[in-house]
């Protein structure tokens, strides 16, 4: 009985190791954890992400009101606010970095231009309120403005490259949305929302890319448009290609 426990003991682990191996193949043939195995959960396993932020008080650096500083993990670009009035509250316990409609806050993203055409936006975000323009990344570009809208007449949640691209209603309350956009000839912006896609819809032709002048919770350009939501954890790729499986195991870890 003992050796046929053993044998019991060795199948099931080798049925772990098959398991294992056909979810890898799944996902792109790469490990979704560490380099090891284990650990904390690899961003980079599918595509390098170009920003990367937690709403964590070992990420940030808060001055005064607010949040003065906010690390970017993927180490491209510098998130900061140096007014005071207009920094974003970090919740305690590790509860988000949180933008309030009715100050004027809001984190300017530095550190360079790539202008492509594709993006990926994973968010696990509380909604406070929608309604009226409330733009969560404006993202300057190259080729003209390209924004992540979330809000707009009628609580609508889209894009934005200079008219509101409305793809379904904004809902409150915490939620993990995913913002895919695939440029082209028209470009195309989807939504997903908790891994359920809301829609499509055509943009303007534009080449969006992060580049010094980007903010987080307003647009540049639009001095009354800020964000009323609490961000937990924040992380875009420069890329539309993830399959359904990657983005869903992403989803899963933020």
């Amino acid at each position: 009985m003992r050796g046929l426990r053993m044998l019991d003991e060795d199948e099931e682990r080798a049925q772990r190791y098959l398991r294992h191996a056909c979810h890898r193949r799944m996902l792109g043939g790469r490990d979704r954890r560490s380099s090891g195995g284990g650990g904390p959960y690899n961003f980079a396993a599918y595509a390098t992400p170009s920003l990367r932020l937690r709403g964590l008080a070992s990420e940030v650096t808060v001055v005064g009101l607010g949040v003065d500083a906010w690390t970017d993990r993927a180490g491209n670009w510098t998130a900061r606010q140096t007014t005071d009035a207009d920094r974003p509250a970090l919740l305690g316990g590790g509860g988000g970095v949180d933008f309030d409609v009715a100050n004027t806050e809001c984190i300017d993203l530095d550190g360079g231009t790539i202008g492509v055409p594709t993006m990926t936006l994973f968010l696990d975000i509380n909604v406070k309120s929608t309604g009226a323009l409330r733009f969560l990344l404006d993202l300057n570009g190259a080729g003209g403005r390209f924004i992540f809208a979330l809000g707009g007449s009628s609580d609508l949640m889209g894009f934005f490259d200079g008219a509101h691209r409305a793809v379904a209603v904004a809902t409150t309350g915490r939620q993990k949305l995913t913002f895919v956009y695939a440029g082209g000839a028209p470009g195309v912006g989807e939504i997903f929302r908790n891994g359920v896609s809301l829609g499509t819809v055509a943009t303007g032709t534009i080449t969006p890319g992060l580049c010094n002048g980007s903010r987080i919770s307003e647009a540049t350009t639009a001095a009354t448009a800020y964000c009323d939501a609490t961000i937990h954890h924040l992380v875009l790729y420069l890329t539309a290609s993830l399959t359904a499986p990657q983005r869903a195991d992403i989803e899963a870890h933020l």
